[in-house]
């Protein structure tokens, strides 16, 4: 978009003057800067308590200032562990001239993303829109006294941002309705549903054929060969992955597993793995995911437990059952707490350098290693002039076990025995070094997923360990996330005071891990949670005239932020996810009220998911539980748990299990207990078969059912 108008030559030539005016004093004699975030728990915001730019964190407070001077808002979003964000606070925000302009002609706000995904998503539409260079962070967004935002780019340098700064300085002097218009413009452009569903959507019958398109127009957008979207850099979308392995249950079209293995077989191999302590780091500036973002992110590494399990039980591979056991191990090592919680990221940065922990110099593993260096650097890449920067490197594989124990003359299990003894040797080493730090808040939306992550886990390893780590999140989430009204916080910071209120993210994602729980431990008080969360986001958020949920409870500072959002991101889309969630829930419990309003939301998200379906891909999730009633697996009896454990190994989708040693109080399980027997029901449109003794009989069944619906 070019702004009409926007000239800062004179401003510029005034901000030049503007040098260490806002300097402080502490104890009479060290000079220090000292700003509102100093009140702040987020570790993003404290590290820059004392820059010399007066920020304010971005809620009411920042609004109502902006509003009283009549400046603009130059706001700042980023988070604690990317190593960008550092950089720009070195060279940008402990300028003194640089913070001398921005506090004297706008209201400087800095945001956390982490806590505001409402605003984050805002934001990223926004710079798309404009066609910004960059979209990742830190992004710089220019706003009015209101919040709507009138720009927005990531990678500013200081010259760029001074620029641009002055011009909508100069522009809102001067004009300031054009600066209104441009927001109102913006508003219209990034609000995709003013002009798609506003309107009460047809009746609609969803059928296969509409998986057919959604797959056939998924799959050009995707990178075949290395895995992930035809994007550099790359991030973890991962969303179409997780429809793949949905469609090729229903079809057993072959390219649709493919595209997963490919994508998981990659990124196993990559420098974005941590390939001695496990764990992925957030994204690769290359197509192979060789050279990494080396921040860590629990919300990645939880949805990928989830994925990588999920595709076991479909293929068996070996590689993905490690590849879980050691991104299992990272999580419980450096990023859980006591109280079965979890941590929000690892930083990228150690010892003052981006990547520190994880690079390596050829020279260094040969003294940890002696002669067997040669076949650790063969296995990962390392060359003695460095195969990224500064002469170090990253570790990354090009080679199965297979292959490289063939090409050393090993059989295999000698082989990976002795890689595991060295790697062992370069954990040790690794160990002297320090840490990267962690950024301690602990959210209600990505503890949600990473219970997801671990049911997915146990029923696909059948592994306890597994079981213990999604039931301790859980209560964790009980004790420390909920207030007295039962309300979600977005956020805990280990004081138990509550933080900001929870976004549709943070209900949408713990309903979803509630339902999941109920059906690997047939606790039916996980049920009720969800239900209650249920009842609270129906009040809070719904839109009724569109069937769908805004993304911040009506009471939010950032008017501009509340908004119907349907896109699928780095996370999944919260909308879709509630969708899902209640089908599955209505089903469950036999509220037909929680279908209706599952079905309306797909009938209203249908033209724009249409539209871009790779942007879209859960609500072809959500699609296809809606193509045909699921199938309702009942397992009854002393050997229930067993039963539901040995049924759980093998890949299901669109089948809702449900059980118990006794009939407990779902509607649909009264009346089905056998005395003396473990028994099992699969039940489908109100009608139910059975009861059966083992599980082979209904495998067979749901074989049968999953042909029909492909037809």
């Amino acid at each position: 978009m070019r702004f009409r108008g926007l000239s800062s030559a004179p401003w510029i030539l005034l901000l030049w003057g503007c040098t260490g005016q806002y300097l402080g004093k502490q104890g009479g004699a060290i000079e220090v800067f000292s700003n509102q975030l100093v009140a702040e728990n987020s570790p993003y915001l404290l590290r820059h308590a004392h820059d010399p730019v007066d920020w304010v964190p971005l809620g009411a407070a920042a609004i109502e200032k902006a509003r009283q001077d009549n400046h603009l808002l130059l706001i700042y979003m980023g988070d604690a562990a990317s190593f960008e964000c550092r950089q720009v606070q070195k060279e940008i925000f402990a300028d003194t001239s640089v913070a001398g302009w921005m506090n004297r002609f706008f209201v400087p706000v800095l945001a956390d993303r982490q806590l505001s995904p409402d605003a984050e998503a805002l934001f990223v539409d926004i710079c798309k829109e404009l066609d910004s260079k960059d979209c990742n962070w830190p992004m710089c967004i220019i706003a009015l006294p209101d919040g709507s935002p009138v720009y927005a780019s990531g990678s500013l340098n200081k010259v760029e941002l001074t620029r641009m700064a002055g011009s909508f300085y100069s522009l809102y002097e001067e004009a300031p309705e054009q600066v209104r218009q441009i927001a109102e413009d913006l508003r219209k452009r990034t609000r995709q549903f003013d002009n798609e569903v506003m309107n009460p959507p047809l009746p609609y019958r969803f059928s296969s054929s509409d998986l057919d398109q959604f797959y056939a127009q998924v799959v050009p957008k995707l990178d075949l060969r290395n895995g992930g979207m035809r994007d550099v850099p790359k991030v973890h979308e991962l969303s179409p992955y997780f429809f793949l392995l949905d469609y090729y249950y229903r079809t057993q079209h072959p390219q649709a597993l493919e595209a997963v293995t490919a994508l998981l077989d990659q990124l196993s191999r990559g420098g974005i793995y941590d390939q001695l302590g496990g764990g992925f780091a957030r994204g690769s500036f290359d197509e192979a995911w060789h050279t990494p973002r080396f921040e860590k992110l629990l919300p990645d590494n939880a949805r990928l437990i989830s994925l990588y399990s999920r595709a076991y039980q479909l293929t068996r591979k070996p590689l993905y059952e490690q590849v879980v056991y050691e991104t299992s191990a990272f999580l419980r090592r450096e990023l859980r707490d006591e109280n079965g919680g979890y941590y929000a990221s690892l930083d990228a940065v150690s010892e003052n350098e981006n990547g520190r922990y994880y690079l390596w110099p050829r020279i260094e593993i040969d003294g940890q290693l002696g002669k067997r260096a040669d076949l650790f650097s063969h296995v990962y890449n390392i060359t003695r002039q460095g195969n990224t920067l500064r002469g170090q490197n990253i570790l990354y594989r090009s080679f199965s076990d297979e292959e490289l124990a063939a090409a050393y003359g090993m059989d295999l299990a000698t082989f990976q025995s002795e890689l595991e003894r060295l790697k062992d040797l370069m954990r040790q080493a690794r160990s002297q070094r320090k840490l990267p730090a962690r950024d301690r808040q602990e959210l209600a939306a990505w503890n949600s997923l990473m219970i997801c992550g671990w049911v997915d886990a146990y029923r696909a390893f059948g592994d306890e360990a597994y079981l213990q780590d999604a039931l301790a999140t859980a209560r964790f989430m009980e004790e420390h996330l909920f207030n007295e009204f039962g309300q979600l916080s977005r956020q805990y910071m280990g004081d138990n005071t509550l933080q900001d209120p929870g976004t549709l993210e943070d209900y949408s994602y713990a309903i979803e891990a509630f339902v999941q729980l109920y059906q690997v431990t047939f606790q039916e008080k996980w049920l009720q949670k969800a239900e209650d969360l249920v009842g609270y986001a129906l009040t809070h958020f719904y839109h009724p005239r569109t069937g769908l949920f805004y993304s911040s409870p009506g009471d939010t500072y950032l008017p501009a932020a509340r908004r119907i959002d349907i896109r699928d991101r780095t996370l999944p889309d919260a909308n879709a996810v509630m969708c899902r969630s209640l089908y599955q829930l209505g089903y469950i419990l036999r509220k037909d009220s929680y279908i209706e309003v599952s079905r309306q939301m797909l009938l209203s998200a249908r033209t724009p998911a249409q539209n871009a379906p790779a942007e879209h891909a859960t609500w072809a999730s959500c699609m296809a539980w809606q193509i045909s009633d699921p199938a309702e697996v009942l397992i009854l009896g002393e050997e229930a748990a067993r039963m539901r454990e040995d049924f759980d190994r093998s890949y299901h989708s669109n089948v809702l299990v449900y059980g118990g040693r006794g009939e407990g109080n779902l509607p649909v399980m009264r009346s089905r207990s056998v005395f003396g027997q473990t028994v099992v029901y699969l039940c489908q449109e109100d009608s139910c078969e059975g009861p059966y003794t083992t599980l082979e009989q209904v495998e067979e069944k749901l074989m049968a059912v999953r042909s029909v619906a492909r037809h």
